[in-house]
């Protein structure tokens, strides 16, 4: 019944958290301390659940998903952590998972906080015995900084790509090989080149061979010197 507490014997949450702990012996190795005491301050929440009730959940688990204590997830139907619309999936994969002994690599989900919000993590799980049925560990790592990240990312070369597509100055991107890898308009216009044309050349084909020295100069100094820049006058062709 939902709400209902259920709890395992001691020996069996020792076995829960040497379960979890198995998946990060580096982690496991630099702290001393049992496997139930380490795996209730892992920075992960660590959950465990037959398919249809909670049986354990570490501290962040509670603190993760604005739980007010432990009692909060305990006997509760699994499906309460995903957002609505991951529930169909999380079904079907541990329908795939039952009778397996692999563990389900981490994956982008969207969960969802007890406040009603959702956020989004990554999960992993674990199927393992409990007598004849099948139960699931579940480890969920919260990834809101590395999104945050990831879209601060975006956002910074959106904002390169627009600057560098309409800038009224000729502008090229090189490999360190040489070859032309972009060219904006002002670029092309300026050389008379396509961009396509442009595509399959090097910065030394474009360039006057009486001022290939002078490019050779500008390469070392990038490549060989470690300058993060360099400016010269040169004639194009």
């Amino acid at each position: 019944m939902p709400g209902e507490t259920r709890t395992r014997p001691e020996t069996e949450t020792g076995a829960i958290a040497k379960l979890a702990l198995s998946n990060f012996p580096d982690v496991a190795s630099l702290i001393s301390a049992s496997p139930e005491a380490l795996i209730d301050i892992f920075p992960d929440a660590v959950i465990a659940h037959d398919g249809e009730h909670i049986f354990y959940c570490n501290t962040t688990a509670v603190r993760m998903f604005r739980a007010g204590q432990a009692t909060d997830l305990i006997g509760r139907s699994p499906d309460i952590l995903v957002a609505s619309s991951e529930i169909p999936n999380i079904r079907a994969m541990r329908q795939d998972l039952r009778g397996q002994h692999e563990r389900l690599p981490f994956h982008r989900r969207r969960f969802a906080r007890f406040d009603g919000r959702n956020f989004e993590g990554a999960g992993s799980a674990i199927p393992f015995a409990v007598g004849s049925q099948t139960a699931f560990l579940v480890i969920i790592r919260d990834i809101r900084e590395q999104v945050l990240a990831e879209k601060a990312l975006f956002d910074s070369e959106e904002r390169f790509r627009t600057s560098f597509e309409y800038a009224q100055i000729g502008m090229a991107l090189l490999g360190i090989d040489r070859r032309i890898q972009a060219a904006n308009d002002s670029f092309c216009s300026l050389l008379g080149y396509s961009e396509e044309e442009l595509l399959s050349l090097t910065s030394d084909d474009i360039t006057d061979p009486s001022d290939h020295h002078l490019s050779e100069q500008g390469w070392q100094a990038l490549l060989v010197q470690g300058e993060a820049s360099f400016h010269c006058e040169k004639r194009f062709v």
